[in-house]
């Protein structure tokens, strides 16, 4: 398939001086192309040919257009979704002519503002296209951006705190030893000590560290965790903010932006590590 991505016109404006700095992403199952970013125009022009290889001719070409911020964030502006089959019977009434396609919202039910003019290309064979019929649609691996969600840090500060709790009972632990809270206890550990010190090789190291996997504390596992942040709702999505006021809005919306980006990186790093943890406490 043969795309082209000329331009767009009327885009929404997302900064005070009612100007976006566009850009287009392409993706065809899990194929993605990119076009440069047109700076302060809501009248784009990108000129670009894209090719794509179809392996199926059900497949569904997904256009977005997004706004790239000074903080590198793209803001949506419009996507549309067009099926292979639907350019083919296109291409049967009008032969690769540039068309004007209507851009909609995230969800691809209402209209927004702006249009953007397309033309495209298939060569495909039907024979192999019926054959291909019959067979399962490539699914598609790609991942969107994770984002910020309140039960799920809630879930990974738990999970984490578990691990604290136990590092602190060692903490007291070896420093009753010290204080000699229990005289017993502490001789036994100074002992311990003593012959750990004279008999300590560097090949002790390897049965060192697999001793942490040998020792009797179970801590909650959290199988249950693990499948509570993975149902956290993916519907709690960003605020769509409406420019307004002017600078205002486009200031708060920026610190928004930056903020739910912190806590996102905050919140994956805790995930991981905690789940990290896990897998060696089992």
């Amino acid at each position: 398939m043969i795309l082209g991505v000329f331009c767009a016109r009327n885009l929404a404006s997302v900064d005070a001086m009612n100007k976006s700095n566009p850009f287009v992403v392409v993706e065809l199952v899990n194929a993605l192309l990119q076009t440069h970013t047109e700076y302060k125009t809501i009248n784009p022009e990108w000129n670009k040919i894209f090719t794509f290889a179809v392996k199926d001719i059900h497949s569904i070409v997904e256009i977005t257009i997004s706004d790239e911020d000074p903080n590198k964030k793209a803001e949506f502006l419009g996507k549309i979704a067009i099926p292979l089959l639907q350019v083919i019977i296109f291409l049967q009434i009008q032969n690769c002519e540039p068309k004007w396609y209507a851009l909609k919202d995230r969800k691809l039910r209402t209209q927004v503002k702006g249009q953007i003019l397309l033309e495209m290309d298939i060569v495909w064979n039907p024979i192999r296209a019926a054959i291909r019929t019959f067979t399962p649609r490539e699914r598609k691996y790609m991942q969107r951006d994770p984002k910020f969600k309140r039960r799920l840090f809630i879930n990974s500060y738990t999970r984490l705190r578990e691990f604290l709790l136990v590092l602190v009972e060692i903490r007291d632990y070896v420093q009753s030893c010290f204080d000699w809270d229990s005289p017993m206890r502490s001789l036994f550990a100074f002992v311990v000590f003593i012959i750990f010190v004279y008999f300590f090789h560097i090949h002790h190291i390897p049965i060192i560290i697999l001793l942490f996997f040998l020792r009797p504390y179970k801590i909650k596992s959290s199988k249950s965790n693990k499948n509570s942040s993975k149902s956290v709702s993916e519907s709690e999505e960003e605020p769509d903010f409406i420019d307004t006021n002017g600078q205002s809005s486009s200031s708060i919306r920026e610190r928004f932006n930056t903020f739910q980006d912190t806590m996102a990186k905050v919140q994956n790093t805790m995930d991981f590590v905690a789940s990290l943890l896990e897998r060696v406490q089992k």
